[in-house]
């Protein structure tokens, strides 16, 4: 559904205390096809700051070279293609009901 809408990602890098939910890094990967890269540190926020102030104090020359110097990596969630189709039937029945309910409230 991202495809259709303009978005051509094939891998999600994701922050925060969700990352934590084993379950919930497998549905992302699933539902949105991409693979989902969780960091290997606790504080990616706080990493991710420390790049963009390498880059403004002029230790790298932009966030692209800043990044893999100093990023301690992560591990990735591969999607699984066979649930892939349940998801995306789901949607469409997600986004049918909506159009419903909007029917309903019209009248």
């Amino acid at each position: 559904m991202m495809k259709e809408a303009g978005y051509d990602l094939d891998t999600l890098h994701v922050t925060g205390g969700h990352v934590r939910n084993a379950l919930l890094m497998e549905l992302y990967s699933d539902v949105t096809g991409c693979t989902v890269v969780v960091p290997e540190t606790n504080d990616a926020v706080l990493l991710g700051t420390a790049m963009v102030a390498s880059v403004a104090g002029g230790l790298y020359p932009d966030l692209r070279a800043a990044g893999p110097a100093m990023s301690p990596g992560g591990h990735a969630q591969y999607p699984n293609a066979e649930v892939q189709e349940i998801y995306d039937r789901d949607y469409r029945k997600f986004l049918s009901l909506y159009r419903h309910r909007t029917e309903l409230e019209t009248l």
